[in-house]
Parts: structure tokens; sequence; C-alpha cells
């Protein structure tokens, strides 16, 4: 297990009192994922449209993939820290890692030397300079393709485990403090 994930590991069930959400960050068929708290931690929030009239058999389908993704760990795929598919409980939830950057982001409208002061402004890896080198100008060669090696290992990760992921798109390929 890597050491990204270690510390993420919380059990299945999502205590609500403890979660917070704020903006949303996109919206799919399934339903909306917002940015939010966890405790301490910073997460992506994905919740189900529609849940007044969710089948059981739907029920049971999100349940196991919501367990079957709880449970692969690999620095190239975002992990699950809990869910709930229980509706007495709450809203059907997957809590999850939250990244702030996406490739994009990268291809559309965040400069590239942005990146390396973060979000916030303070540095969160590497100097750029030593990293990358000019960050003025587009994507350097080596980190595209750094880029791409960690999308096709988390790939092959999941694809090893009989998992496809039917939606790999630069929106859903975030970059963690380490840019990977």
């Amino acid at each position: 297990m890597e050491a990204r994930h270690s510390a993420l590991l919380m059990g299945y069930g999502v205590n609500f009192e403890a979660l917070t959400t704020s903006r949303e960050l996109g919206r799919g068929g399934f339903g909306a994922v917002c940015a939010g708290r966890y405790f301490c931690q910073e997460v992506a929030v994905k919740q189900m449209h529609g849940q007044k009239t969710v089948a059981v058999k739907q029920l049971h389908a999100t349940e196991k993939e919501f367990l079957l993704h709880f449970h692969l760990r690999h620095v190239n795929v975002a992990a699950v820290l809990c869910f709930n598919v229980d509706l007495s409980r709450g809203p059907v939830t997957l809590v999850m890692e939250r990244f702030e950057v996406s490739l994009d982001d990268l291809l559309h409208g965040l400069p590239f030397g942005a990146l390396a002061l973060g979000l916030s402004g303070t540095r969160k890896g590497p100097r750029q300079e030593e990293r990358w080198g000019d960050t003025s100008g587009p994507l350097p060669l080596r980190v595209r393709l750094g880029f791409l090696l960690g999308a096709a290992r988390g790939l092959a990760f999941l694809h090893g485990r009989g998992v496809m992921h039917l939606d790999v798109k630069p929106a859903n390929l975030m970059l963690d403090a380490g840019y990977d």
C-alpha cells in the first residue's frame, strides 16, 4: 500500500456529521461532485441524482461498485475514504480524496507555472525550475509523458483487477501535489 493512502482508510460508512460540502466541482450521469471536508481532510464528495426513486437493484449495484473501489489502492487511482448506500442513514454518497488540478485545467486555462505554486500561491512540490525548467510556455514533453505514464499505470492497475474505467478524459486525470 502506498504511503499516500495509508492514512485514508476510515471505514465504509460515512459519518455525515463530520462531512461538509461547498462548491460543485462537476456533474455527470451518476450525480454531482462537490468539494468538501471530512473530519480535517479536503475531499471530493459524489452524490447520486434522484435518490427518492432509487431501486433496490440499483442500490445493490452501486454498493458493489463502491465497495470494489474502496478496496482498490494504488498511487495513480483516487482513494475512496468511505461511502453510504443506506438511504435511512443519508444520501447515496462516495467520499474520495480530492485533487485541486486536472489535466483538463492545464489544457484549458490554468497556466502551467501555477502548478508549482499550487492554487493557494504557495509551493506544494519541488521547485518548478528543478523539476521542469521554464514553465512559461507549453508543457514540456517529459512532463506530458509523465502525466500519460501515471494515467497508464493507474489504468493498468484497474484493468489487471478486471475494472474498466469507462470515463477516461482530461477532467478525470487528476494531479497530486507532486504533479503526478
